[in-house]
C-alpha cells in the first residue's frame, strides 16, 4: 500500500488537490525532470501529443466498482494528454485503477485511470495511465461516481 509521505498534509479523500501541499522533494524532482528533458528526435509513436505539466493530484486507489480500495496519496503530474497521465510517487503503486483529482487550467478534473506501466525514474516511480473515465464526484464522497 502507498505511503502517505507528505506527513504535515495527510491526503484525506475529502481534500482538494490545491490543499495537498504536495511534497516538496517531490515537486521539485518532477520540476527538473520536465526543465532538463530533451526533445525526442525520432518519429513520433503517440497518437496523442502530451504536454508536460507539474501539478499535485489526489490519488484513490479503487476497485472496479470504483469503491476505495486503499489509503489515498498526493503524487505529482509529469505530463497530459487527451487520454493519459504521466504520475511520479515515491514507490510502486499495487493497483490497477486509480481516481485521480487535479486542478488543471482552472479546472477540477476528476477521472479513473488504468495503470499501463511503471517505471524507476531516479529515486522515484513514473507512473504511466490512460483515463478510462471522468467522474462527477471523487469516491468517498457523498455524490453519485459517474
Amino acid at each position: 500500500m502507498p505511503r502517505n509521505r507528505n506527513n504535515s498534509h495527510a491526503a484525506t479523500a475529502a481534500a482538494s488537490p490545491a490543499d495537498l501541499g504536495a511534497p516538496a522533494e517531490l515537486v521539485s524532482f518532477v520540476r527538473r525532470q520536465v526543465t532538463n528533458s530533451t526533445i525526442y528526435g525520432g518519429g513520433e509513436r503517440r497518437a496523442e501529443e502530451r504536454e508536460s505539466l507539474v501539478v499535485p493530484v489526489l490519488v484513490q486507489p479503487v476497485d472496479k466498482s470504483l469503491r476505495p480500495v486503499g489509503d489515498p496519496f498526493t503524487a505529482v503530474t509529469r505530463d497530459i494528454s487527451r487520454s493519459g497521465i504521466g504520475l511520479v510517487y515515491f514507490e510502486r503503486v499495487p493497483h490497477c485503477l486509480l481516481a485521480i483529482q487535479a486542478r488543471i487550467a482552472g479546472e477540477d478534473v476528476k477521472l479513473v485511470v488504468e495503470i499501463v506501466w511503471q517505471e524507476s525514474m531516479g529515486p522515484f516511480e513514473y507512473i504511466g495511465c490512460v483515463a478510462v473515465a471522468r467522474l462527477r464526484a471523487f469516491p468517498g464522497q457523498n455524490s453519485p461516481s459517474r
